[in-house]
């Protein structure tokens, strides 16, 4: 017999074919299984077996299409995200660079400001009125009031036509 059923071939031993079986003569004096001959049921049972198979095998590969098609709207929807993240941070950082412009702007204004003030508070040469023009002045509110004069003098107001004053 030139193909040993497989349980022969596993065992080493010598397949015979019962005639009156169609089936190895040991397998069928043991009663087990014997392959040496392909039944109708046999091919039919190989046959539904690859039918499910392949029928498994399209459905993993519709389930990884619909996966790979899931996977590449996350990337992206990840990758819009990110871009509207980075355009805020953008805006943000827009938005404090003006924001400190304004201040570094009203800062200036108020040192402008504070000059002029004190420009025109602190006496200018021309407001200084000179000890000639004196004379027509009024002093009687300052009448026993004494003023600190140069040195160690102190000057009192006690005549108001006074030209020492």
């Amino acid at each position: 017999m030139p193909t040993p059923c497989s349980t022969c071939r596993r065992q080493s031993r010598t397949c015979r074919l019962d005639l009156s079986s169609g089936f190895c003569s040991k397998c069928v004096a043991r009663g087990s299984k014997c392959d040496l001959m392909v039944t109708q049921k046999d091919w039919d049972k190989l046959n539904a077996s690859r039918s499910e198979l392949r029928r498994k095998l399209a459905e993993a590969r519709v389930s990884r299409d619909n996966a790979h098609a899931r996977m590449l709207e996350a990337f992206a929807r990840e990758e819009r995200l990110m871009q509207q993240l980075q355009l805020l941070d953008q805006k943000e950082g827009e938005m404090i660079r003006r924001e400190l412009s304004s201040i570094e702007e009203l800062e200036a204004l108020e040192r402008a400001a504070e000059g002029q003030r004190a420009s025109s508070v602190a006496p200018s040469s021309s407001a200084v009125v000179s000890p000639s023009g004196w004379s027509g002045l009024d002093f009687s509110a300052l009448e026993g009031l004494e003023f600190p004069g140069f040195g160690d003098e102190t000057v009192q107001v006690s005549d108001r036509n006074s030209s020492n004053v």
